[in-house]
């Protein structure tokens, strides 16, 4: 399924959802959704097992990259699924649209209120 702001905005409050940013980590640095994880697009198989091991199989995964141009959540996604993670969801839009239409009292996160697995 594809997500939208307001399902996004739900979603974070979801203690059972992982919110998953495919972007480089340097895009990630300079900002990402509240309590996303960097798992980037590049990843091998082997981290990203390290990056999401405390992953419940069940839990929703919402994967999201930085635009509507933008592919890597996508081909995640893909790997995920492939992977045995079936609930995953991907954010269209990602970063940009996030950036553009979130509610203003939602602040993005930065490294420097949250460390980075």
């Amino acid at each position: 399924p594809k997500l939208d702001i307001p399902d996004m905005e739900q979603a974070l409050h979801d203690k059972n959802v992982v919110i998953v940013d495919a972007r480089y980590p340097r895009d990630y640095q300079s900002g990402h959704l509240p309590g996303a994880i960097n798992v980037p697009v590049f990843t091998t198989q082997a981290e990203r097992r390290r990056i999401l091991g405390n992953v419940s199989r069940d839990a929703r995964v919402i994967v999201y990259c930085q635009s509507d141009s933008c592919q890597f959540d996508e081909a995640l996604g893909s790997s995920l699924v492939a992977e045995g993670i079936e609930n995953v969801a991907l954010f269209p839009g990602g970063w940009a649209k996030w950036e553009t239409q979130r509610p203003s009292e939602t602040e993005a996160a930065t490294d420097k209120e949250e460390g980075q697995p």
